[in-house]
């Protein structure tokens, strides 16, 4: 039989009784003189000795391992068997005895041996001398990978979430879903640790679920849980400007103030202080309205500015509320001084145009009546190579030549020509970007849907946010002329108002309202007091807060007192920080920031430092009072919100402002975001709200919501003043909400007036239920004058007591239509305007002189500007009123 020696030996490697002679390079016999010989094994062999066999006539190895010793016949008669040598110890067999109890453990074992106790579930191990106990550990898995919350695409672009999971004992890990609540929101699938959600695409799902990731050692469990949010903006909720409803538990009113620290203070209200959704963190975001008399912005002359010669984009978005005359969207011009230019409106043909010195008109919108009245268009004029392009909501309208280089040292304003004073805008103005060194549209393209940022070579943004201020990396100083106003209304469509987002705030009127509490002072040690102030005027003066405990002295506080024109901290009625400023501007959100860091004070206006001060003194006093009346008697009027102050310095340098609601961080002593208003504006549009009587949430009757707004026929309404964003005057419009009167008494659901007369004169319009079965609509102009109505219509004959029913009235045109349940109830023809400049709008009354009070319940009363948004019968809406 053949042998199978090995490849590559080494000199004495044996095999098969055969040795390895590296020098011959030959396998040789072994002979047997060469291993030990004897009839019976040697004693005491070590690992690999040879020995013959005599008696048998074989050749053996000796092998041991830690478990066994024997002899191994390696050449010899076949099937001879190999003699057994000396035994080597015994080892452990590598499993375990079960016993019930640790009394059941014998005295004595083998070292290694194992046992396990069922009583105990423990492992025990005999060491030669002893049991010990093993302990049996199967830590949890440590997991992570998953947010706390995701805004998913509306797109129906996938929202990927990768797990990562580790286990100390190095188990292998198995993932899964332990719990999916996304309905028809989402599909969820997963490929091992990564898991893919895809959201709908269909509006009608929209909404919020979540799901619990969970990682398994196969013993232990780990999970995560992550919220997940579809939500689609708004279909035309760019054209609301109001949406009033009620969000609180039955009986809710707004003048119920929380602190949302979590200490929980209670906070007293005087005055007629009270809530409204008005905040500086409203989705649609903002624009800055110019009245058309002495309003705009200026930008001083810099290099980053300057276009040169090369290309640039000018854009923004417009909002005329006149088409009359020149109105100065950009202008860097003055007389004579070539380089110099101008992009405005030109009123001759309704047209966007680009004017420079010395080329006059370079490109002009030759088309007639683009740009309309109370409707937001997206305009822009470029440079590429010498060519100048105008778009008008994506359109190119007008190319012209022009190489001029725009280097002049001129101040650059928005709203207004301000070497001359005069062609000043009238309306709003949004984004306003001019990035230079590129043309950013170079064809026809969809206007923008959501706000400009600085993209590469942005050289200015402003109008853009709730502050006046530029938003490019140059942080251009933009002062602010007239009474331009930062309002909250914007081209952008926008999601559904929420607390949580959207914020909220307080308003106060500045006669004899404020807040009051007991909140322990900072000691000497540090502090934040900060929030945000919307003045209504702009003479603005008063104290925005007090911690003293006497209006005389208070050694143990201090005040904060806000003009026009200064920041003044007093400390026993002495200024210790006067910062003299025009950074607070007036019609317009400022963040504030009050911070003691290591002894000394800054002041921050919109992230910005205004002054320092160093302040050592114990601020011990347990008294607060926001905005009271203690510097000369006056108090401030506007809207504050998020008012938080917190023992610690939240910041110690330059910040920018926040974006969204302010939280409870740590050391928060007290947090007041306005947010806990019953009856609320969704379109966060309304400054105030004013609830008279006892206007309130109620359960009883409700129309999508969990309540609706009751008015109880004596002195209930909710009014809030007359502004430029409820001015239906001329353009279309729509007014709509479900009532269910209680009554069959003459009542009024909606009025406007310009003045407190009730006839025809002082009227806007008015929409009143006359009988139990009729609605009517009247609307005064004046070329029309007193005593009779520009517009009248009746409904006829509908069921309308006791009862939930949509009523919408409406204009497109010159046509204007009353609604019920969807169904036209009438039309009338008229091109002139109505009244306007009410001091009040009303809802659920008349005037004071005739107010003839709704009773009943009223749900998502909207007023939309701009758009009618029925023009046909309708299927009345079958849900809430979004925006």
């Amino acid at each position: 039989m053949a042998i199978n020696f090995p490849t590559n030996p080494n000199n004495g490697d044996v095999h098969a009784g055969f040795t390895y002679n590296s020098t011959k390079g030959v396998w040789e016999s072994i002979a047997p003189s060469m291993m030990p010989t004897s009839d019976t094994p040697p004693t005491s062999p070590s690992d690999g000795q040879m020995w013959f066999d005599t008696d048998g006539g074989g050749a053996f190895v000796y092998y041991e391992d830690t478990d066994s010793a024997q002899w191994v016949e390696v050449i010899g008669s076949a099937g001879a068997a190999g003699a057994d040598g000396a035994a080597g110890p015994a080892g452990a067999d590598g499993s375990a005895a079960v016993y019930a109890t640790v009394d059941d453990l014998p005295g004595t074992a083998s070292a290694g041996d194992q046992a396990f106790v069922t009583a105990s579930n423990r492992l025990y191990l005999w060491n030669g001398s002893g049991w010990y106990n093993i302990a049996l550990i199967n830590t949890t898995p440590s997991i992570s990978g998953a947010d706390s919350s995701y805004a998913l695409a509306i797109d129906g672009t996938p929202t990927v979430v990768t797990i990562t999971a580790t286990d100390p004992e190095g188990i292998p890990i198995t993932y899964s879903i332990a719990s999916d609540t996304s309905g028809n929101i989402a599909t969820v699938t997963s490929n091992n640790n990564v898991f893919t959600i895809t959201p709908s695409t269909n509006t009608a799902d929209a909404g919020s679920f979540s799901l619990t990731f969970r990682a398994s050692d196969g013993v232990n469990i780990a999970t995560a849980v992550s919220s997940f949010t579809l939500q689609f903006k708004v279909e035309n909720s760019n054209y609301t400007t109001a949406l009033i409803t009620s969000v609180g538990d039955n009986n809710a009113v707004n003048n119920s103030f929380v602190d949302s620290s979590t200490n929980s203070h209670t906070i007293t209200a005087a005055g007629n202080a009270t809530q409204t959704t008005f905040s500086p963190y409203r989705h649609g975001g903002y624009s800055t309205y110019f009245d058309g008399s002495g309003d705009y912005l200026t930008i001083a002359d810099d290099a980053s500015i300057d276009l040169s010669t090369g290309d640039f984009t000018l854009e923004a978005w417009i909002y005329l509320e006149s088409l009359s005359g020149n109105q100065l969207i950009i202008d860097r011009y003055s007389p004579g001084n070539n380089g110099s230019y101008q992009f405005y409106y030109r009123g001759t043909g309704s047209s966007i145009a680009f004017w420079t010195v010395p080329d006059g008109v370079v490109a002009q919108d030759p088309s007639s009546s683009t740009i309309k009245a109370n409707t937001w268009h997206h305009v822009v004029a470029t440079r590429e190579s010498g060519t100048v392009k105008i778009y008008v909501d994506g359109s190119q309208k007008a190319t012209g030549s022009c190489s001029t280089n725009f280097d002049s040292a001129l101040t650059l304003a928005v709203g207004g020509q301000i070497s001359t004073s005069t062609n000043y805008l009238n309306g709003r103005v949004s984004d306003v970007r001019i990035v230079k060194g590129t043309a950013v549209y170079t064809s026809a393209f969809t206007p923008p849907t959501e706000r400009l940022t600085a993209i590469t070579n942005t050289s200015l943004l402003t109008c853009h946010l709730p502050y006046i201020a530029d938003g490019s990396t140059n942080g251009h100083s933009i002062t602010v002329n007239g009474n331009t106003k930062t309002e909250s209304f914007s081209p952008y469509e926008y999601l559904t108002y929420s607390a949580t987002d959207n914020g909220g705030s307080i308003y106060f009127d500045g006669s004899g309202d404020y807040l009051s509490s007991t909140i322990t002072g900072p000691g000497t040690g540090d502090f934040t007091y900060e929030f945000w102030y919307y003045p209504t005027n702009s003479s603005f003066s008063g104290t925005a807060f007090n911690t003293r405990s006497s209006e005389n002295s208070g050694a143990d506080g201090f005040d904060l007192n806000l003009t026009s024109t200064s920041i003044q901290a007093t400390y026993t009625n002495v200024i210790w920080l006067n910062a003299s400023t025009s950074a607070i501007k007036a019609f317009s959100w400022n963040h504030i920031a009050l911070v003691r860091n290591s002894g000394t004070v800054t002041i921050y206006v919109n992230g910005i430092s205004v002054g320092t001060a160093s302040q050592t003194s114990n601020f011990s006093s347990t008294s607060f009072n926001l905005f009271a009346n203690v510097l000369n008697g006056t108090g401030l009027s506007g809207n504050v919100t998020d008012f938080r102050y917190a023992t610690t310095a939240v910041y110690t340098s330059n910040f920018t402002p926040p974006t969204t609601p302010l939280t409870a961080i740590t050391n928060t002593s007290l947090l007041l975001n306005g947010t806990n208003a019953g009856i609320i504006d969704k379109s966060q549009s309304v400054q105030t709200l004013t609830l008279s009587g006892d206007v309130k949430s109620s359960t009883t009757q409700t129309k999508y919501l969990s309540s609706s707004m009751y008015f109880d026929g004596s002195g209930d309404r909710i009014s809030f003043p007359g502004n430029d964003m409820v001015n239906i005057s001329s353009g279309d419009f729509t007014v709509e909400g479900w009532v269910h009167p209680t009554t069959s008494a003459f009542i009024k659901i909606f009025t406007m007036f310009t003045t407190t007369n009730a006839n025809y004169a002082g009227l806007t319009f008015g929409i009143s239920r006359t009988t139990s079965t009729t609605i009517t609509v009247e609307c005064g102009s004046p070329s029309v004058g007193g005593g009779a109505a520009a517009v009248s219509i009746s409904s006829s004959g509908t069921a309308l007591n006791n009862a939930w029913s949509h009523i919408a009235f409406t204009r497109e045109g010159n046509t204007f239509t009353l609604w019920v349940n969807g169904a036209s109830e009438g039309t009338a023809t008229f091109s002139g305007s109505l009244y306007w400049s009410p001091p009040n709008v009303y809802i659920g009354s008349g005037n004071d002189s005739a107010p003839s009070y709704f009773t009943g319940y009223l749900s998502d009363f909207r007023i939309t500007k701009g758009l009618a948004r029925y023009t046909a019968n309708f299927t009345p809406p079958a849900s809430e009123l979004k925006g």
